[in-house]
């Protein structure tokens, strides 16, 4: 993630998905976000 072309000044940039159909461009994710939401996801 951190090599992807849509980051700016080395903070990794994300989509994110509200509900289907709907997305939210350009959200800044820290990388402890990131682990949160993969761990999240992961006990489910």
């Amino acid at each position: 993630m951190q090599k992807d072309k849509k980051n700016q000044n080395g903070k990794i940039n994300c989509t994110l998905l509200g509900k289907i159909g709907q997305f939210n461009i350009d959200n800044i994710c820290t990388p402890e976000e990131l682990i949160e939401g993969v761990n999240y996801y992961a006990n489910l």
